[in-house]
């Protein structure tokens, strides 16, 4: 497959196995960017693992978010890492005085990445904590020589939090690579992610399969899913039947008869959570990590996905969607009217507080 060498995970409690032997195994370094580490078995035996290794010379850098990861941020295990010599940040520690303001809780740092020793890449939505073991998640182990192009995005000493330099977004990206990191670093520009997505999908010419917990999209990647449809390319939609945020899947099917009315397709994965995010537009294209299709992923958060052109990945991706379908319900025109009506006004007035969702 090119310059990848890599394995799916389909469950975060298989990506976190192969995460965890990864991490005992690193010999000089483990930088990981996550959105939720709880106080829990799974979170805290990653920090155990952590301070292991901070005691045998290997250097730990972590990134979490200080929301998401609320749970450890007072945890005897951080400051046990600190004090053997770990970098640890909270992303965007919340002001209380600013409690009461929404807009000001964002953005959140959303990323799921882990890198160890340079050499050994994971990137997907699977979050650490144990009540999502057995979520329909994704997550990709990447080996060899793709990794040397994350890594010299991913190093948490170059990453400049906060700023407004724009030296970061501005260069260009390589539209040949068969794989690229992208990370939207908030306050830094439009999202690079959610840009080529769109652009993506414009030049879709066959199918544009798009997978996510919650539909919540912005209106650029509704026109261009519209103006995919009306050109003839086979859109089709597969979300979770229902999620964690309930207010968040009722805005969700608010969506459907506008999806209806654009002969989009829907499928609603039944058989537990699904937690997966990724993209396919034909045969050729695929991104997939840490973004949903939402406003808070696509215009706010700080997210890293990778965009892949690989077409021997992009079908072993095709094949896992063609596998989920089969655990999925068909959302049709009926689905939406027989839904109870305070659940569809709900998702109407819902609509208000979308970009926050």
């Amino acid at each position: 497959m090119g310059d990848m060498d890599i394995t799916f995970y389909t469950t975060p409690r298989a990506t976190w196995d192969a995460m965890l032997a990864d991490c005992r195994a690193a010999k000089r370094s483990i930088e990981m960017e996550q959105y939720i580490v709880a106080n829990d078995e799974i979170g805290n035996a990653f920090l155990d693992v952590f301070l292991e290794k901070l005691k045998e010379g290997v250097a730990v850098r972590l990134l979490l978010d200080r929301i998401g990861s609320r749970t450890v941020y007072d945890s005897p295990r951080i400051r046990d890492i600190v004090d053997a010599g770990g970098q640890v940040r909270f992303y965007n520690p919340p002001q209380w005085s600013r409690v009461f303001k929404p807009v000001h809780w964002f953005p959140r740092n959303h990323t799921k990445t882990l890198l160890v020793d340079s050499e050994i890449a994971y990137i997907g939505g699977v979050c650490l904590e144990a009540p999502m073991a057995d979520w329909r998640d994704s997550q990709i182990r990447f080996t060899g020589p793709a990794v040397a192009g994350i890594e010299a995005r991913f190093s948490l000493e170059r990453i400049k939090w906060r700023t407004r330099a724009r030296d970061f977004v501005r260069r260009d990206h390589d539209l040949k690579s068969t794989l690229e990191y992208i990370v939207h670093r908030p306050h830094l520009g439009p999202n690079p992610i959610y840009r080529r997505l769109v652009r993506a999908i414009r030049t879709a010419k066959k199918s544009v399969c798009l997978i996510t917990p919650y539909f919540l999209p912005p209106y650029g990647l509704r026109r261009a899913m519209r103006q995919a449809a009306k050109r003839g390319v086979k859109v089709h939609v597969m979300m979770s039947q229902a999620t964690d945020a309930h207010i968040a899947d009722c805005v969700s099917h608010s969506y459907f008869p506008w999806m209806y009315r654009n002969k989009i397709r829907i499928s609603l994965y039944a058989k537990t959570m699904l937690h997966a995010k990724y993209v396919i537009v034909d045969d050729d294209w695929a991104t997939i990590g840490s973004s949903n299709l939402d406003y808070l992923s696509l215009k706010h958060n700080r997210e890293a996905n990778v965009i892949i052109r690989d077409k021997a990945v992009i079908a072993m991706l095709q094949g896992h969607f063609n596998d989920d379908l089969k655990n999925c319900i068909e959302a049709g025109h009926d689905y939406w009217h027989n839904l109870p009506l305070m659940h569809r006004i709900l998702g109407y007035l819902g609509r208000s507080i979308k970009k926050i969702l």
